[in-house]
Formats: structure tokens, C-alpha cells, sequence
């Protein structure tokens, strides 16, 4: 290789680690806003990304670090945030899905008067409330391992049956989607529905009819990350 080839080569290097530094600097400052309320920790978080990508092109600079190490060493950063922000942002989606479920158990139960909570209201409570606990843990101790006592009774019933703690995820998480798929096609009263002594069949709806698009939308984001946990356990 000439010495003009390779001296374009490594201006073409540079520029790309520059470039790639100026977007995981600028991706810290967006993550941060969206995950760090405290102004402090949100400042220090950013200060202490700044100084690692100053380091890193100051050892480019002087020799201490190859050109496409750095780069190599700045995108693997730029991955290793993004994959922290999508689980921060999927765990916050879990905590909210598991409100959204436990409430609706309660509405269950109370609503029927107890007669839906047995095959409904109480496991949608269960799962809900185990789904809260989980996220919330995790996104306080900053995991994604932790499993809550409903999912560890699943663990143990798979367990005595023959099978394992993995297959007894599985069966939790699909439990969640029939769970919520009852959530999303229960009946519900219509807002307009004009009651005389009882209900009767057209005074009631499909709960998502009445659910925004936004909410739908969200059912829709919950119920694909399901899946993608199940899919996951399968594959190991």
C-alpha cells in the first residue's frame, strides 16, 4: 500500500471515529434525558460519557490506541447503551402492563361480584402484581434477572411435573398473553348503555373498542415482547 493510499485511509479512519463519538455524545445526552430525572445524575451521567470519549480519541492522538481500535471501542459503547435503554424502556412497559393487568383484575372481581375473580380476576391480580415486582426490581437494581413469586411457583410446579425452571417460564408468559388477550375481548358495559333492571347482552362491548389507539398500541408492544421472551426461552 503507498503511503498516500494508507495516509487517506487513516483520514477516512479518523473521520469516522470523530463522527461516531459526536453520535454516541450526543445519544448519552438523549438517553439521559429520557431516563435520568435528577438534574445532578443526569449531568454527571453525561459529564462522565464526555470525558470517556475525550480519552479515547486523546489515546488515538497520541499514539496510545489504533485508529480502528477507538472506533471499535466507541461503537461498542454507543451498542452497550442503546441495549441498556431499550431493557430500561421494556421494563418501564412491564411495570406499567402489570398495573394496567392487576387493576383490571380488580375491576374483574368487583364488577362480577366475585364471579369472574376465580378464573380471572385473581390470576390477572397475581400476574399483574408479579409483573410489577419484577420490572420494578430490575430497573432498581439495574437487572433484568430477577424473578418474583409467582413466576418461581410456575418454576416449581414445571419442576415437579418433570420439566424445568425455563419450560416454567414459558408457560408463565403464555399465561400472561391469554391474560391479557381476556383483558383486551372481556365484555364491558358501553359508556351509553341505559340500564333498567339488568344488563343485557347489546349494552356490552369488547373492552379494546373502547380502549384509544394509543392503548391499543401499547397491548399490541406488550403482547410482542411476550412473545419475544417466550421465543427466547425456547431457543436455549
Amino acid at each position: 500500500m503507498s503511503p498516500q493510499l494508507s495516509s487517506y485511509k487513516r483520514d477516512r479512519q479518523l473521520q469516522e471515529l470523530h463522527q461516531s463519538a459526536a453520535n454516541l455524545t450526543q445519544y448519552a445526552c438523549m438517553v439521559s434525558a429520557r431516563h435520568i430525572k435528577d438534574g445532578v445524575l443526569r449531568g454527571q451521567f453525561n459529564r462522565d460519557m464526555a470525558y470517556y470519549v475525550r480519552q479515547v480519541l486523546s489515546d488515538v492522538r497520541n499514539g496510545r490506541l489504533r485508529v480502528d481500535d477507538g472506533l471499535l471501542r466507541i461503537q461498542a459503547e454507543h451498542k452497550h447503551m442503546q441495549k441498556s435503554s431499550q431493557d430500561i424502556g421494556k421494563q418501564v412497559a412491564g411495570f406499567v402492563s402489570g398495573s394496567v393487568v392487576a387493576f383490571s383484575g380488580v375491576g374483574i372481581c368487583y364488577g362480577s361480584a366475585g364471579l369472574a375473580c376465580g378464573f380471572a380476576g385473581v390470576p390477572m391480580i397475581a400476574h399483574g402484581t408479579n409483573n410489577m415486582y419484577e420490572n420494578g426490581a430490575n430497573l432498581w437494581e439495574g437487572g433484568s434477572d430477577v424473578v418474583g413469586p409467582v413466576r418461581t411457583l410456575y418454576h416449581k410446579v414445571s419442576v415437579a411435573v418433570g420439566g424445568t425452571e425455563s419450560q416454567g417460564s414459558m408457560a408463565y408468559w403464555l399465561a400472561d398473553l391469554g391474560l391479557a388477550g381476556y383483558g383486551v375481548l372481556r365484555p364491558v358495559v358501553k359508556p351509553d348503555a341505559w340500564k333498567l333492571f339488568y344488563r343485557i347482552p347489546a349494552d356490552h362491548v369488547p373492552a379494546y373498542k373502547l380502549m384509544g389507539n394509543g392503548a391499543r398500541i401499547f397491548e399490541a408492544y406488550i403482547a410482542w415482547l411476550t412473545y419475544s421472551q417466550i421465543a427466547e426461552e425456547a431457543e436455549k
